[in-house]
């Protein structure tokens, strides 16, 4: 089974926070210093309980040195570390997964690209609640209470996930200038519109249905991801949460086709090819390669599902 996925912060926060580098310090004696930190190496959990996760990694590098660490737990920060190289998780849910990444930064503020990994906590004691699943896919997926292995709603609610990002997407109208910002944010409305009133794609619960149907909704998703991305540069900039949304949202209804898929069959060439997919695409989606991310995430949908 699965026990794997996504992301720091999908903005307003996002998937999985890649920290852009900060300002930088400069003085009359000597040049600014806008160099970042190389990404930390070799982040590991390296023991667990109910409620903690220890973590360790290599040192980055840096020009002028690096002065400490930021460790982020579904986006959020959690600790500083600014001597060793160790942090310990606390006050977590137990059987859970957790988005985990840690970034360098120095004394001007450059802030290093993170390492990240998927960390969990060990199982439920007989007295622990089960951890709770969120109520709607877009809480789970915006809010980033991302929970591995705690009751996965089977894919259900996706529909209308699609459907709050499309809320979302509309707002942005307001603030487009240019006739081309607007020309294609109204395509992309229109075919998240078309892949949400799909006929024959959605099951009564969300659940995208595995059929030509539903195929056709993948790849409507996808041509959102695509312009959004490229088509425009205004368009580009107010509309990235919406972007890693949808690439979330095609990488919720993958994973947990493929986790029904497992439970029935195992672990076949095939559920083995889709699995390092999956693996792929989360290394697409952690390095902003959103696009192949979803093309990754669509073809582990299409290959579990035999389309």
């Amino acid at each position: 089974m699965l026990r794997k996925r996504l992301l720091g912060p999908l903005l307003p926060a996002t998937l999985i926070a890649v920290v852009a580098c900060g300002a930088f310090f400069a003085s009359p004696a000597s040049a600014a210093d806008n160099s970042r930190p190389s990404k930390p190496g070799s982040l590991t959990e390296t023991a667990a309980t109910e409620k903690t996760i220890s973590l360790s990694w290599s040192a980055s590098t840096d020009n002028k040195g690096v002065k400490g660490y930021r460790i982020y737990r579904n986006g959020t920060l959690a600790g500083t570390v600014k001597s060793g190289l160790k942090y310990v998780l606390t006050g977590l849910r137990c059987n859970t997964t957790y988005i985990v990444t840690v970034s360098a930064y120095d004394a001007a503020g450059n802030t290093s690209l993170p390492a990240a990994i998927f960390a969990k906590t060990a199982a439920c004691g007989s007295d622990e609640p089960t951890c709770q699943t969120p109520s709607t896919v877009f809480q789970l997926l915006l809010v980033h209470q991302i929970q591995y292995g705690c009751g996965w709603p089977a894919g259900v609610h996706a529909k209308q996930a699609i459907q709050s990002v499309r809320v979302m997407l509309a707002a942005r109208g307001g603030t487009l200038d240019t006739w081309r910002a607007k020309k294609w944010h109204k395509v992309a409305l229109e075919e998240l519109d078309a892949a949400s009133s799909k006929a024959g794609a959605w099951g009564s619960k969300g659940v995208l249905q595995p059929n030509a149907a539903g195929l056709a909704v993948q790849y409507k998703i996808g041509r959102v991801i695509r312009i959004l991305h490229w088509h425009n540069p205004e368009l580009y900039e107010v509309s990235k949460a919406e972007k890693w949304a949808l690439t979330a949202i095609s990488w919720y209804i993958s994973a947990s086709e493929y986790n029904r898929h497992f439970a029935i069959v195992g672990a076949t060439p095939t559920m083995n090819s889709a699995l390092n997919d999956l693996k792929r695409a989360d290394s697409d989606f952690f390095s902003n390669a959103i696009y192949r991310a979803w093309g990754r995430y669509r073809q582990v949908w299409q290959r579990v599902n035999g389309l």
